[in-house]
């Protein structure tokens, strides 16, 4: 079997494709995507004079398109969370967070001002409501990947502006003495 007639299976078995990748991701948006990357695997697979049940072959690489797809999200959510709690830790543990705590919470208050309102909504459903990614995508009705990147983005504004209203001499890793100045 050529490349061209594994194109073929794949552009008529598309929408058994796309329903089966939909109910294994839990968001139409990241089917097409995963459709996407498997069209891009199989024009570049060098496996395709091998492949003997041609149905069972796009539909096996579909799957397995599914699991990384996954895994990599699952990477990005617990890079993302490890990324917030060590910037959650190194605040409780300072005194002096204790001390400026109302200013703290003045200074994230400003950020998420500043944010988006739907930025904002789905920033705060996730952190403080803690509703899981794929519910908010369900809710607001935008794909899965929309939610990472604006919450992804959310994070980072907020930490910025947290960096931002400390002195340089506060900051974690500042430098110290006459390099302070130069």
């Amino acid at each position: 079997m050529r490349a061209p007639d594994l194109l073929e299976t794949l552009r008529q078995h598309r929408p058994g494709l796309l329903r089966m990748l939909s109910q294994r991701l839990g968001c139409p948006d990241a089917a097409n995507d995963v459709f996407q990357m498997l069209s891009e695997h199989i024009l570049s697979a060098k496996t395709a004079d091998q492949v003997t049940h041609p149905v069972a072959y796009v539909y096996r690489a579909a799957s397995n398109m599914a699991s990384t797809f996954q895994r990599a999200a699952a990477r990005r959510r617990a890079y993302e969370g490890a990324a917030i709690h060590q910037d959650i830790v190194s605040e409780i543990d300072s005194p002096e967070a204790f001390r400026s705590r109302d200013e703290t919470y003045k200074v994230l208050e400003r950020a998420l001002d500043e944010l988006p309102v739907l930025t904002r909504q789905m920033f705060i459903a996730f952190r403080v409501h803690g509703i899981r990614q794929k519910d908010i995508a369900r809710k607001f009705g935008v794909s899965l990947s929309t939610v990472e990147k604006r919450i992804a983005k959310a994070t980072l504004h907020c930490h910025r502006r947290l960096i931002q209203s400390v002195t340089p001499s506060e900051r974690p890793g500042a430098p110290c003495g006459r390099w302070q100045h130069e």
